[in-house]
């Protein structure tokens, strides 16, 4: 190999390599963020459904419910929504839950590709 063959190899590869370590950081950095923002609007979610959902829990309303369901089903990324009782009576819309994680209290649960968001009704 020629000597201008070898200078230039030696002030492009390091080039090249930085780019490609810094291209790695910055995709993993932002789909991390990504994951973070959709966790915090899941939960949120969550809360504002347990909130909206209390008057119709206690009333025993299930119409309400069933549009607050069919209502939140109707975001963005929202796959189904379930309604617990502490009796283990379940009022649900959308996809069929399958099995699902506890859910007497608020967290955030991820099975595979689904995220759980779950939130209780305060009375």
């Amino acid at each position: 190999m020629r000597i201008r063959t070898r200078a230039f190899l030696l002030g492009l590869l390091p080039a090249l390599l930085l780019a490609t370590v810094l291209t790695a950081y910055h995709a993993y950095s932002r789909l991390t963020e990504l994951e973070d923002t959709v966790n915090q609007q899941g939960m949120a979610l969550a809360r504002h459904l347990a909130a909206s959902a209390e008057y119709g829990v206690l009333s025993g309303n299930r119409k309400d419910l069933l549009k607050l369901l069919d209502d939140a089903i109707n975001e963005p990324g929202v796959k189904s929504t379930l309604l617990v009782w502490p009796d283990g009576t379940r009022l649900a819309r959308g996809e069929p839950a399958g099995k699902m994680p506890p859910l007497n209290q608020a967290g955030l649960w991820q099975t595979g590709e689904r995220s759980w968001f779950a939130y209780p009704v305060m009375l």
